[in-house]
């Protein structure tokens, strides 16, 4: 796992209760090279509301139509909380920034808001993290973040996220299962360089402008099932240690999959490629198993 480049020894402690009592006020929430005792729960504290859009699902289940709203800007970096952080259902006004910061315990941004720019690069994370139908309206770094848990950990869950802006993954590194399912990147979704150790799972996602896994590592089985590109899709260099599965998935324009390897099967029936797909002349399909790319459609 990515370390964090502050001594723990050199971390100013401070605790949870003083950043929930800035937020409570809407006072600006900035530290450096910090360490947080206890557990940040802004659930408990008596902010205002404000009704938001929610998707098919959260109708469904009856989520509430209202979050609590942090006006404050959030800026914690080369920082370390020790405890759980509780944002569920938060709608966070101003930018967020946890660059190069540790979370020790379980992050929960499940259906939370962020309006601005939403910083995680570098960021680690050492348990259970959950951002399932968050929504990030302008540009969401997660560059080169760590998501690893300890025996316990289950996943990292996007599940029915919906990115707005940017997101931007690159030389992040997912130590167990990673889900996306249901994902919706309306910008550019950049997973250059990233590292998948088990499962990824990117089944009934839509990437509506440009996919970059160019040079991503998938140890694990990669699921794409369902999944829709709308934009050009970049697999240049990836590797697949694990099964792949691409059915039914709809690549509406060029698909450029030279010098990737795939090491087990890779399953590719009823996919549509609707303009080009490049999978090179000496590293193309007549290096895989036959039968993989069978009833792929080329529109």
């Amino acid at each position: 796992m990515a370390e964090n480049s502050v001594n723990e020894a050199e971390l100013r402690e401070i605790f949870a209760s003083e950043i929930l009592d800035k937020i409570q006020k809407g006072e600006p929430v900035s530290y450096d090279r910090v360490r947080i005792k206890g557990e940040l729960d802004l659930s408990k504290l008596d902010l205002p509301t404000e009704r938001v859009a929610r998707m098919k699902y959260a109708i469904q289940y009856q989520k509430p139509d209202e979050s609590k709203v942090i006006r404050s800007s959030i800026e914690i970096t080369n920082s370390k909380f020790d405890a759980k952080v509780n944002s569920h259902n938060n709608l966070f006004s101003g930018p967020v920034n946890f660059h190069y910061t540790t979370f020790s315990g379980d992050a929960d941004f499940s259906e939370a808001t962020f309006r601005d720019k939403a910083d995680f690069a570098e960021a680690a994370f050492c348990d259970c993290v959950h951002f399932i139908g968050a929504t990030f309206s302008r540009d969401a770094s997660f560059i080169g973040a760590t998501f690893c848990g300890n025996a316990d950990f289950e996943e990292t869950v996007f599940i029915r996220t919906t990115f707005s802006g940017d997101a931007n993954f690159i030389g992040a590194t997912f130590c167990r299962d990673a889900n996306f399912r249901g994902t919706a990147f309306s910008r550019i979704a950049n997973f250059r360089g990233s590292a998948f150790s088990r499962i990824a799972n990117f089944m009934w996602t839509t990437f509506s402008s440009e996919a970059n896994f160019r040079n991503a590592i998938f140890r694990g089985d990669a699921d794409f099932r369902d999944a829709n590109l709308s934009g050009d899709t970049d697999f240049r260099n990836a590797i697949f240690r694990g099964d792949t599965d691409f059915r039914n998935t709809i690549f509406s324009r060029d698909a450029d999959f030279r010098n990737t390897i795939f090491s087990r099967d890779a399953n590719f029936r009823n996919t549509i490629f609707s303009r080009d797909a490049n999978f090179g002349e000496e590293d193309g399909l007549h290096n895989h198993r036959q039968g993989r790319f069978r009833h792929a459609k080329h529109e």
